[in-house]
This record gives structure tokens, C-alpha cells and sequence, in this order.
């Protein structure tokens, strides 16, 4: 499939499948799919939460589990299929890794290794300390322009690069606003540039016909819109309309999290589903009850202790005499229900991610440029590993990078 046969498919998909993905099972005690798909339903009710949560955390595997109880999944699986660059790890300056945690050292070098690099500058955008910067310069010999709107940051980077004797400048700049430093003999680079940052330097990359651009975009719900607002002139024909929550089931998806962090949200979900079986008693309703986020503070308190802060905060009064462990037993049973169901949601998240990725593809090559799309590094290492390489229909000769 080329880019756009493969836009066309997923789209497809997404539509047809809409009452599978969108739906949540944290708010919704029945599915509209529930009826339809009766043996799924059984499986996924035989499901321990260990299972449940071992399936969320392998989409391969999910998929794969799926398949003979629900046949879209066979199709998923084909349609998510992106091929991954393999590429030797590049020569680097000395010390280039300085102050750079283990894994964020291991994505900069995969992200690196996998560009192709002509004699350009390197311009990048949201660049943080300049990790990956210092690396990237290690490339091609050529300098690097850092932009990056914290001031600790760059006066912390800038250091580095000073002390590395490296051609690396940070530069304070708010990148919502004109950057002047994006030239069209720019390769312009960006790894895990949230939402709209990330959007914002496609639009800058197009309007000024830099030479190349790569991108590994991260966290597209990160946005000021109600819904998503497509890039390509294909994505704003598609008949396909997402909404937040659904720009967040793409990005739904953990393997690095430390497994302390791990017990905390489950904890902190439990309570949750905990309190709302609770509030929908009290209030005789089956409708879900939005409680703000809280953060894993509450845990030092009592299952009882956090039901009330949640009922203050909805203005919502407990009755005397409540049996608490009856209630955080309801909690648990249905945290293993809803992470059981949720597992056909999380089914189709790579699927819209590729939805979402692919309408940046088209929208580079609506402008001019030729796209190549693949996975920079396993998955284990960032689930965030797609890469988007763009380089100008007439880009300029290109000597052999340094491998």
C-alpha cells in the first residue's frame, strides 16, 4: 500500500468500526457492541485483570487474541503493518550522551541513526537541552539551531554544548509564534513534539519549503480544538470526526512507566470505579459522573477518605452507615470488567494513530514533498517510534552520511 491507499483503508476501517472504538467501557457499564459480538463478550468476561492488563500492554498480541472472536482484527493487524528502518549506530562526538537518562539516550540515537542526512544545518524544534541535537550533529559535521521555549533549558543546554565544544545553540523562542531561524536549506527535526507544536512546524516547514523535515509526533490530543481538524485536503474529506478522547485512545498505550507508577494508577482507577458505582446507587442513574483528575497523593488516605473529597468536589451528599469495603470491592470487580472491555477500544489505537500520522504524510505531500514512513525503534523502547521523513521534491545533492 502506498500512503494514501493506506489513508483511504484506515479510514474505512474507522468509520465502519466507530461503536467498537469509541465507545468507553470506563463510562458506559454497557457497550453497544456488547449484543452483537456475544462470544467476544463471554471471552473478555473470562478474563483475569492480570490478563486484561498483559493484553493492553502488547498490541500485537491483542490483536492477535482477538482475531477469532472478532474478524476486524485480522485487518488491523494487516493495515498497521509499517515497515522498520534498520540502520548501524552512527559516529558520534565524544561525551555527546552527557546528563542523558539511559532510554532517552537509546530513542535520540535510534531516531538519529535512522535519518538520511545531507550536507544541511539542523534546525530543531522543541529541542529541549539539545540531546538530540549534540547527536544529530555527529551526522553530518554541520551546526545545529535548537529552539526551545523554557530558559533553563537552553541555559542548561547551551552549557553542555559549550563544555562539549559542540556547534549547538539553543535559542529562546516561542514556536507559536514566527521563527525566522526556519530556512528552506534547513533539515528541520522534531522527536516527540507534542500536539500542536508538532503541527505548527509542519505548517512553518511547508510555508518556507524547507529542504527535508523528520518528525516522530507524540500526543496529538494536546490541542485547543473540540475536534480534530485535519491537515491534508484527504483527511478533511474523510468521513471521520474525532473528538479528544478519541485523539487520546491513540496514544493510550504504556511500556515504559516505572512498575510503582503502575500500581498507583491502577490503585487510583479502582477507586474511581469505586466511587462511580457508588454515585450511580446513591443517585439511581446509570450515567457516569466526571470527577477532575487526582493525583496518586490520595492514595496515602483511605478508600473512604477519597469517596468523600470526590462527593465535595460534585456536590454530591454521603449517607451515614456506608459499607467502604463493600464499595472498594465493587471498585475492583469493576475495574477487571472495564479493563477487559476496554480491550476492543485499545484494539484500533495504532490504527488511528496511523490515521493520524498518514493525514501529516499527505499534507507534506500535497506540498511538494516525497514522504517515507517507517518505526525508528521497537516499541519497547517508545510505543511513540513512527517517523515521518519528508524531503523537498528538488532537494539538494546529498553526500553518504557517516555510519
Amino acid at each position: 500500500m502506498n500512503h494514501r491507499q493506506r489513508f483511504v483503508r484506515l479510514t474505512a476501517l474507522l468509520a465502519e468500526h466507530r461503536d467498537l472504538w469509541q465507545p468507553r467501557a470506563f463510562k458506559q457499564s454497557a457497550l453497544p457492541w456488547q449484543g452483537r459480538w456475544p462470544a467476544l463478550d463471554r471471552w473478555l468476561d473470562g478474563l483475569s485483570l492480570a490478563e486484561a492488563e498483559q493484553l493492553a500492554a502488547d498490541n500485537l498480541s491483542l490483536l492477535t487474541a482477538l482475531m477469532p472472536y472478532l474478524p476486524v482484527a485480522e485487518s488491523l493487524l494487516e493495515v498497521i503493518a509499517i515497515p522498520r528502518r534498520e540502520s548501524p549506530p552512527p559516529v558520534l562526538p565524544a561525551r555527546w550522551d552527557t546528563a542523558v537518562p539511559g532510554r532517552k539516550a537509546a530513542q535520540v540515537l535510534a531516531f538519529a541513526g535512522s535519518l538520511d542526512c545531507g550536507p544541511r544545518p539542523w534546525l530543531e524544534w522543541c529541542a529541549g537541552k539539545g540531546h538530540l541535537g549534540r547527536c544529530l550533529h555527529g551526522r553530518n559535521g554541520q551546526p545545529v539551531v535548537g529552539l526551545e521555549w523554557q530558559p533553563a533549558l537552553v541555559a542548561e543546554g547551551n552549557a553542555l554544548a559549550r563544555r562539549l565544544q559542540l556547534p549547538v545553540q539553543l535559542r529562546l523562542r516561542d514556536v507559536h509564534g514566527e521563527v525566522p531561524e526556519l530556512g528552506r536549506a534547513d533539515h528541520a527535526v522534531a522527536l516527540h513534539a507534542c500536539g500542536q507544536l508538532h503541527i505548527r512546524l509542519l505548517q512553518q516547514v511547508v510555508a518556507r519549503g524547507s529542504a527535508a523535515l523528520s518528525l516522530s509526533p507524540c500526543c496529538y490530543h494536546l490541542n485547543d480544538a473540540a475536534h480534530y481538524q485535519p491537515l491534508s485536503s484527504a483527511g478533511r474529506a474523510a468521513d471521520l470526526v474525532l473528538s479528544v478522547e478519541d485523539l487520546r485512545t491513540a496514544v493510550q498505550e504504556t511500556v515504559t512507566a516505572p512498575a510503582r507508577v503502575i500500581r498507583q494508577r491502577r490503585q487510583l482507577q479502582q477507586w474511581r470505579l469505586g466511587f462511580d458505582v457508588l454515585q450511580r446507587s446513591l443517585r439511581n442513574t446509570a450515567h457516569y459522573l466526571p470527577v477532575p483528575s487526582l493525583g496518586a497523593e490520595w492514595l496515602a488516605g483511605s478508600f473512604e477518605t477519597f469517596c468523600r473529597h470526590c462527593a465535595a468536589l460534585k456536590g454530591l451528599e454521603l449517607p451515614a452507615g456506608l459499607d467502604w469495603p463493600a464499595w472498594e470491592a465493587a471498585g475492583a470487580r469493576r475495574l477487571r470488567e472495564v479493563s477487559a472491555h476496554d480491550l476492543v477500544r485499545l484494539a484500533f489505537r495504532r490504527a488511528l494513530e496511523l490515521w493520524l500520522v498518514h493525514d501529516r504524510v499527505l499534507f507534506l505531500a500535497e506540498h511538494g514533498y516525497r514522504v517515507a514512513l517507517f518505526e525508528f525503534c521497537e516499541r519497547a523502547l517508545t510505543p511513540r517510534n513512527l517517523l515521518i521523513d519528508a524531503q523537498r521534491s528538488q532537494p539538494f545533492s546529498q553526500p553518504a552520511c557517516r555510519a
